[in-house]
């Protein structure tokens, strides 16, 4: 099946700062990958590249259509959503009222759907997004940003500061969009959660991919070569902590 994104020869950064040296990544319609890799190796900024939030060449090919050069209004309208690890709720709104900001009409998704999902949300509704925790912000963020209905999902660290039981939450929002063919580039540092959630990956380090294939792959790699110094205790798929 032909990938809905190809990313091509990619370089970005900020202004005297490289950050990505030719990557080379794809992801089919309806896939989640995984970008692994230790602090500072560059996988936020790819995310914010494929925004348009960072300045890029190369080619970020979606449906057919290059990405590099448009406005981050124009990338959204085109179907890529974003949750950035910095969350970036609008602070002085309620939580409906962020919500009903990403809510696009014909959407899949419904305000509903995201307040049976994130019950927490319901009960906050009426609080203004500056006064929600940490993780009640990360569910505030994710539902945004399913309300516009992507085909593509940026997640960025999508489980940090949630409980064991909203990590689990995200762990079936995966699988939900998985089976609504939603195209999903997964960020995180739960190895675990990375390696079940994805059907593959690539290995992001000082700006390069050295390494992508199936999750097991991916798995024998870390443990082999010890390329990531710093993913947290996580046990499983034979990664040491």
């Amino acid at each position: 099946m032909p990938p809905s994104l190809r990313i091509t020869n990619l370089h970005a950064g900020y202004p005297d700062l490289p950050v990505l040296r030719g990557v080379c990544l794809d992801i089919a319609p309806g896939e989640t990958v995984a970008l692994l890799g230790r602090n500072g190796s560059g996988r936020s900024t790819l995310a914010k590249a494929i925004m348009g939030l960072v300045a890029a060449r190369g080619c970020i090919a979606w449906q057919g259509r290059n990405l590099v050069g448009l406005a981050p209004f124009e990338i959204a309208r085109a179907g890529v959503g974003y949750v950035s690890e910095s969350r970036d709720v609008f602070p002085a709104l309620t939580v409906e009222e962020n919500l009903l900001l990403g809510a696009r009409h014909g959407a899949t998704w419904a305000l509903e759907d995201i307040y049976r999902r994130f019950p927490a949300l319901r009960e906050r509704r009426h609080v203004r997004g500056g006064l929600l925790s940490g993780g009640e912000q990360q569910m505030l963020a994710l539902g945004r940003a399913l309300l516009r209905d992507p085909a593509l999902l940026l997640l960025d660290e999508p489980t940090e500061g949630l409980s064991p039981p909203m990590v689990d939450a995200v762990r079936a929002l995966l699988t939900t969009l998985r089976e609504r063919r939603t195209a999903v580039l997964l960020i995180e540092q739960k190895l675990a959660l990375c390696l079940d959630s994805a059907q593959r990956g690539y290995v992001l380090d000082r700006g390069e991919i050295i390494a992508s294939g199936a999750p097991a792959t991916l798995a024998a790699y870390v443990a082999a070569r010890a390329t990531i110094q710093d993913w947290p205790a996580d046990r499983g798929h034979g990664v040491p902590p």
